[in-house]
């Protein structure tokens, strides 16, 4: 099958690209047409064309507003660029993952694909951007003109699919399930960065690592994470704490590096806040012991599945769609919201219980992260969009 996926700002670089590596192994001709991000080069097999000519920014628009204004200003001539491919394609149906950072235009162009018979199939990672500020979702009608124009929308857990079919009036047939795949197959295309690999293991002398890979944003958690530290070395006689966090700002980095000199562990916090490349996470994975997620706000996790596809346990939170894919006493253990106490304890318990924790999340690789499973669910979304007359 032949697939065009379309993501003007490429907000989700990780998912995007294990995802088009999942299609190009199922099979499928993929397409993509999205802004490159540093460090997430395109798999190779997979067609890239960038949606504007801008070059990729060095930090999120978020804390970038000076690449963000410029995009702005290009934005609807990437979209333009997108619809004609689209059509001389002769596409009947395309994906569209967007952040709806610029939501009118986002809208205007999925009825413009609908108009040239291309039905839009809209991936879900979160419903928008501001939803962990949003608890009580006021702002979540401004998104409804833009959901109610996709003719299938693939949300990666129950939660979500329940509250897009509550929110917007969403016909139950037009919310279907994708779940989401392990990074396997992403990863085993590139080699481990070796030399990184020896520095983590001689930091580690042979203690147990716990990974936090996830960004700076306020809803990952990472100020939980580290008000759990003195409970944690109270549990464990030695530890290691590996932070990879990059898109913070300077503002952001220097408060995290604050805190942690105050803690006063030295050496054995290990961070990196600079992007990283595929070799490099490589080794970051396979010096860790164990992977924690102490969001404070989710609506799924790739953190997850990348820890999924190194056989490793997880320690998350029980939010949004985690306790789907995090079985507590299997592959990982589920821990209430901003729970600090709860949150070391339950790193100390997987971490004594290692082996038996490791072969959980091995047994759950597939069955909870299958990769063919994915594709299978995004082409299904794509013929039943292109064959039921929804463009």
């Amino acid at each position: 099958m032949k697939i065009l996926w379309i993501d003007p700002l490429n907000t989700e670089a990780q998912a995007l690209n294990v995802m088009a590596t999942v299609l190009r192994d199922a099979g499928h001709d993929v397409h993509v047409r999205s802004i490159r991000r540093a460090g997430f080069d395109p798999p190779p097999g997979v067609e890239w064309t960038p949606f504007v000519r801008l070059p990729a920014p060095a930090r999120p628009f978020r804390a970038d507003r000076p690449a963000l204004a410029r995009l702005a200003a290009s934005y609807p001539f990437g979209w333009m660029r997108a619809l004609r491919h689209a059509r001389a394609r002769g596409a009947g149906a395309a994906l569209v993952t967007t952040s709806l950072a610029l939501r009118r235009w986002d809208t205007w162009a999925l009825r413009r694909l609908r108009r040239r018979g291309v039905a839009p199939v809209v991936i879900v990672h979160r419903p928008y951007m501001e939803a962990p500020r949003d608890p009580e979702g006021r702002r979540a009608p401004r998104y409804g003109a833009f959901y109610r124009q996709a003719a299938r929308i693939l949300t990666m857990n129950r939660r979500t699919r329940d509250w897009m079919r509550t929110t917007y009036a969403l016909p139950e047939d037009r919310l279907l399930p994708l779940r989401l795949p392990h990074f396997g197959p992403l990863l085993d295309g590139f080699p481990t960065d070796r030399g990184l690999a020896r520095r983590l293991a001689e930091w580690a002398g042979g203690a147990p690592v716990v990974a936090f890979l996830s960004n700076m944003r306020p809803e990952q958690g990472l100020d939980d994470l580290l008000s759990a530290l003195p409970i944690l070395d109270a549990e464990l006689p030695d530890w290691r704490l590996l932070v990879v966090s990059s898109g913070g700002s300077r503002r952001e980095i220097a408060a995290a590096e604050a805190r942690l000199a105050a803690l006063g562990f030295g050496d054995r916090v290990r961070r990196r806040w600079d992007p990283y490349s595929y070799p490099e996470l490589k080794a970051f994975l396979g010096a860790a012991s164990l992977v924690t997620t102490p969001y404070r706000w989710a609506a799924q996790s790739g953190v997850v599945a990348m820890a999924a596809g190194a056989g490793l346990p997880v320690v998350s939170t029980d939010t949004g769609g985690l306790p789907e894919i995090v079985r507590s006493g299997v592959n990982g253990e589920l821990v209430p919201v901003g729970d600090s106490a709860r949150l070391a304890r339950a790193i100390a318990g997987v971490v004594r219980g290692l082996d038996r924790y490791r072969r959980g999340a091995g047994a759950c690789r597939d069955s909870l992260f299958a990769p063919r499973r994915a594709a299978d669910d995004i082409a299904a979304a794509l013929r039943a969009a292109s064959g039921d007359g929804s463009g």
